[in-house]
């Protein structure tokens, strides 16, 4: 069995601690060709408000997130979590 570091207990605490009712993986090359996140997070932030997951304040702040977070992979989700760390605490 894996043994946690203390801030990898603290991140997964601080995650379920949202009650997240979703998780989308990302295993693009993995399991399959394509960027499976991508391709969710997409189709996700595309649906008609009242009928995502994502509620309108932060669709516009993932759409303007991505945008800015240029490049890909790792580099892009650090990125993105980073400001969305940011965006939570306000």
């Amino acid at each position: 069995m894996t043994r946690l570091t203390s801030a990898q207990t603290e991140f997964i605490k601080s995650v379920l601690s949202l009650k997240p009712l979703v998780a989308a993986f990302d295993c693009d090359g993995t399991l399959w060709s394509g960027d499976a996140g991508e391709g969710f997070f997409s189709w996700e932030l595309d649906l008609e408000e009242g009928q995502s997951l994502v509620p309108e304040p932060i669709a516009r702040w993932a759409r303007q997130a991505a945008a800015a977070a240029r490049g890909s992979g790792a580099k892009r989700s650090l990125a993105m979590g980073a400001s969305l760390a940011d965006w939570l605490r306000r």
